[in-house]
This record gives C-alpha cells, structure tokens and sequence, in this order.
C-alpha cells in the first residue's frame, strides 16, 4: 500500500488577486515519485479538521516557505522578516508536536526545518547576512533553486542515510534565516 504523505502549504494571493493555497510542485513530485501520495495541508485548516487528516497520514512534509513568527523561538523582529502565516505556524506546531509524539516519519525542508528545530525548543537567526555577513553569500550566478552551494552531512544510521546512501548531500541555499540553537 502506498503511504499517503501530507505536505505542509502556504497561502497567497493569484494575479486576480483571490487567495489561494500554495506549494511548489517539486514536493508533490517528490512524493509521487518515491511511491507516495501526496496530500495538502492548507495553514488554514482548523483543529477539528488536520486531526481528522493527520490519522490518515503516514507521514508528513513540512516544506519551505515564508517566515516563522520571531515570538514563537524568543526572537526579535527584523525588516528583512516577512510572510509570517500565524495560521501556518499553528498549524505546522500542532502537527509537528504529533508526529513527534506518534512516531510518525517526518521531514523538514526549508522552512520546514526551521519549524522542526521551533518546534522542539530551538532558535532561529533573524537575519544569516547581518550576523555573518562574510559567510553567507547569495549572490551566486544562475538559478538559486538548482544551484548546489554547500554540503550538508548526512547522519549515519539515521533514515535519511539508508534511504540516500551517501555521508554528505550538495544543497542549495534560499534562506535568510537559520538554525541557531538547536532544539531536542
């Protein structure tokens, strides 16, 4: 049986300016192509109905995305923060302290990691270009999506390495925010 998998989503406006629910297409493409079925999670879903949802899934991706919300890691406003979802936030929170607490398989990507490391007590870095600004650089040529600019080291004996079977992965890097401290 196929693992349904839901996907976390983010909420926009459409050139005629009506909200929509968002996600790029490379999650939902991933999922399929590892054999899963991809289900969204819109941020504005209620309690009553992502707890219906959430029994139904195997597993959840947290994908990338605007901002979390500096209040819920203890953080300070910066200019450069902005597309914070509240609805998001709580959603992705609720859902992440779930499969936590089930055991569920999850993955964070983006801002999904970033989710994943709030929602376990860790903290972010407001803004990676002014706390270091020698050290991160996103000014590479080409497409930023495709362009692999740094390692990332895979933990051994975890899932991720049976699953990719390599010790580090090329990533690129989007974001402006970070991980700081690390929750457990």
């Amino acid at each position: 049986m196929q693992p349904v998998i839901g996907i976390t989503t983010l909420q926009g406006i459409n050139p005629n300016g009506l909200p929509t629910v968002m996600l790029l297409q490379a999650y939902v493409l991933a999922i399929i192509q590892a054999g899963g079925v991809p289900v969204l999670i819109p941020s504005m879903l209620a309690e009553r109905g992502w707890d219906v949802l959430y029994e139904r899934l195997d597993g959840v991706l947290f994908s990338g995305g605007g901002d979390i919300a500096p209040g819920l890691f203890g953080g300070e406003n910066h200019p450069r923060i902005d597309e914070v979802d509240p609805l998001r936030d709580s959603i992705e929170m609720s859902l992440l302290h779930a499969v936590v607490s089930d055991g569920k398989p999850f993955l964070g990507i983006c801002r999904g990691i970033q989710t994943v490391n709030v929602g376990l007590g860790g903290t972010l870095y407001e803004h990676l270009g002014e706390r270091f600004p020698r050290k991160v650089d996103h000014t590479y040529p080409g497409n930023m999506r495709t362009h692999l600019v740094h390692d990332v080291k895979v933990e051994e004996g975890t899932r991720l390495a049976e699953i990719v079977c390599e010790p580090t992965l090329k990533v690129n890097r989007l974001h402006h925010q970070g991980l700081k401290d690390v929750g457990y």
